[in-house]
């Protein structure tokens, strides 16, 4: 049956089908068999090169890491200033006592400061801090600018702002201030 059907094929159509059909073998062959071969080729090759260049600059990757470093410890240190890895407590601590030798400096009298905690925002506790103080407005302003510096960020969340009351120094203001600091809760 076969030998008549192929007998009434041409000769010129015959080799036509078993060209296409030697074609559709070593496509499929490439296809599944050569092709992934050589991507996975393709692949470690450009793996081993970066490897290669990884190992050769090693010096200077160790000097991206120390830079990469320095950063990070800055920017942690414009976050919290120097109180970030402090406990709780130490932390309330070291806040008060920077707040008591900054309104030194500013010539400011610190009457009261009282910690409290705030709310959790994400990720972050807030820790409040009802703070008053009595002294010349420009001094006060002198102090929060200070407090921003010296403490990393902080944010005021509330100030009252009264005439101070001695007579003799028109000046003088009674202040009341909140400031806020975050700290990361685990």
């Amino acid at each position: 049956m076969m030998q008549a059907y192929l007998a009434q094929i041409e000769s010129k159509n015959l080799k036509i089908i078993l060209g296409l059909l030697v074609f559709l073998v070593v496509a499929a062959l490439h296809s599944y068999l050569i092709w992934p071969n050589v991507k996975e080729y393709r692949e470690l090759k450009e793996s081993h090169h970066l490897l290669q260049s990884a190992v050769s600059n090693d010096g200077n990757l160790q000097q991206d890491l120390d830079k990469i470093s320095a950063q990070v410890k800055a920017l942690k240190k414009s976050l919290h200033g120097d109180m970030a890895n402090l406990p709780q407590k130490q932390f309330e601590s070291y806040i008060v006592g920077q707040l008591q030798s900054i309104a030194w400096k500013n010539g400011i009298e610190l009457v009261g400061v009282k910690p409290k905690k705030g709310e959790r925002v994400d990720q972050f506790r807030e820790i409040l801090f009802d703070i008053d103080i009595r002294g010349n407005y420009f001094h006060i302003f002198d102090l929060f600018s200070d407090i921003g510096d010296s403490l990393g960020f902080v944010v005021i969340k509330r100030c009252v702002m009264k005439p101070g009351n001695t007579i003799n120094d028109s000046q003088s203001l009674q202040v009341q201030v909140t400031i806020a600091s975050y700290r990361i809760e685990a």
